[in-house]
């Protein structure tokens, strides 16, 4: 977990703000925001409360991915999360799928207030279709981009390095000069949460220091 308490605190402040199902509907585009992206199995529910220090600060849906929606959750000083958990990967009518995937294109090109898009994959099957959208539309948006290959605890240190080697090819493939971090993650045990909270806080306000 946190080495450091600045970051602890910093995090443990999150509230919910709102949830709202169109990007028009968003809080004022003012401040600072990072949005988390992942499939329903990723654990991105769990990266988020383990961030928070919360159990139940993000909850999974009984029905996953049937809800679209942009959940805000609100930090310090006009800083925000937003977690989307019904991204594109539901078993959800087409009419519906497109329509999210048109949101959320959106919301990552025109988004000013948007400084950074956390990815949560499963190490064990990283880099499926959706995700490789996901990545094409935030290279396309030029969006400083962290990628957690969580659920690290589950596998062997080797397989680990493996993966993590390739998809840093892949990123590369897409856009060597693209700014991108990949972090393997635990959301269950704290690995990699440090690396993640210090690069949030960096991306949510570059005033900050000492952390």
């Amino acid at each position: 977990m946190y080495q450091n308490q600045n970051i602890l605190k910093y995090f443990q402040q999150a509230q919910f703000l709102t949830s709202v199902p169109n990007f028009s509907l968003l809080p004022a585009d003012s401040g600072s925001e990072v949005v988390f992206v992942g499939r329903s199995n990723s654990g991105k529910s769990s990266t988020i409360n383990s961030l928070c220090s919360r159990k139940n600060l993000a909850r999974t849906s009984r029905t996953p991915g049937r809800t679209q929606q942009f959940n805000c959750f609100n930090l310090e000083a006009d800083r925000r999360l937003v977690d989307v958990p019904g991204f594109g990967y539901a078993k959800v009518s087409r009419a519906i799928r497109t329509r999210w995937e048109k949101e959320m294109s959106t919301y990552l090109q025109y988004r000013k207030s948007l400084k950074g898009l956390v990815l949560t994959m499963d190490i064990r099957h990283p880099m499926r279709e959706v995700e490789q959208s996901i990545l094409t539309w935030s290279t396309e948006a030029q969006l400083p981009t962290v990628v957690l290959l969580n659920k690290s605890d589950k596998t062997k240190r080797n397989y680990n390095i493996a993966t993590l080697s390739k998809v840093k090819d892949y990123f590369r493939e897409i856009d060597k000069n693209y700014e991108s971090n990949i972090i393997i993650f635990s959301a269950k045990f704290g690995n990699g949460l440090d690396d993640l909270a210090s690069l949030l806080i960096r991306w949510l306000d570059k005033n900050q220091i000492d952390f």
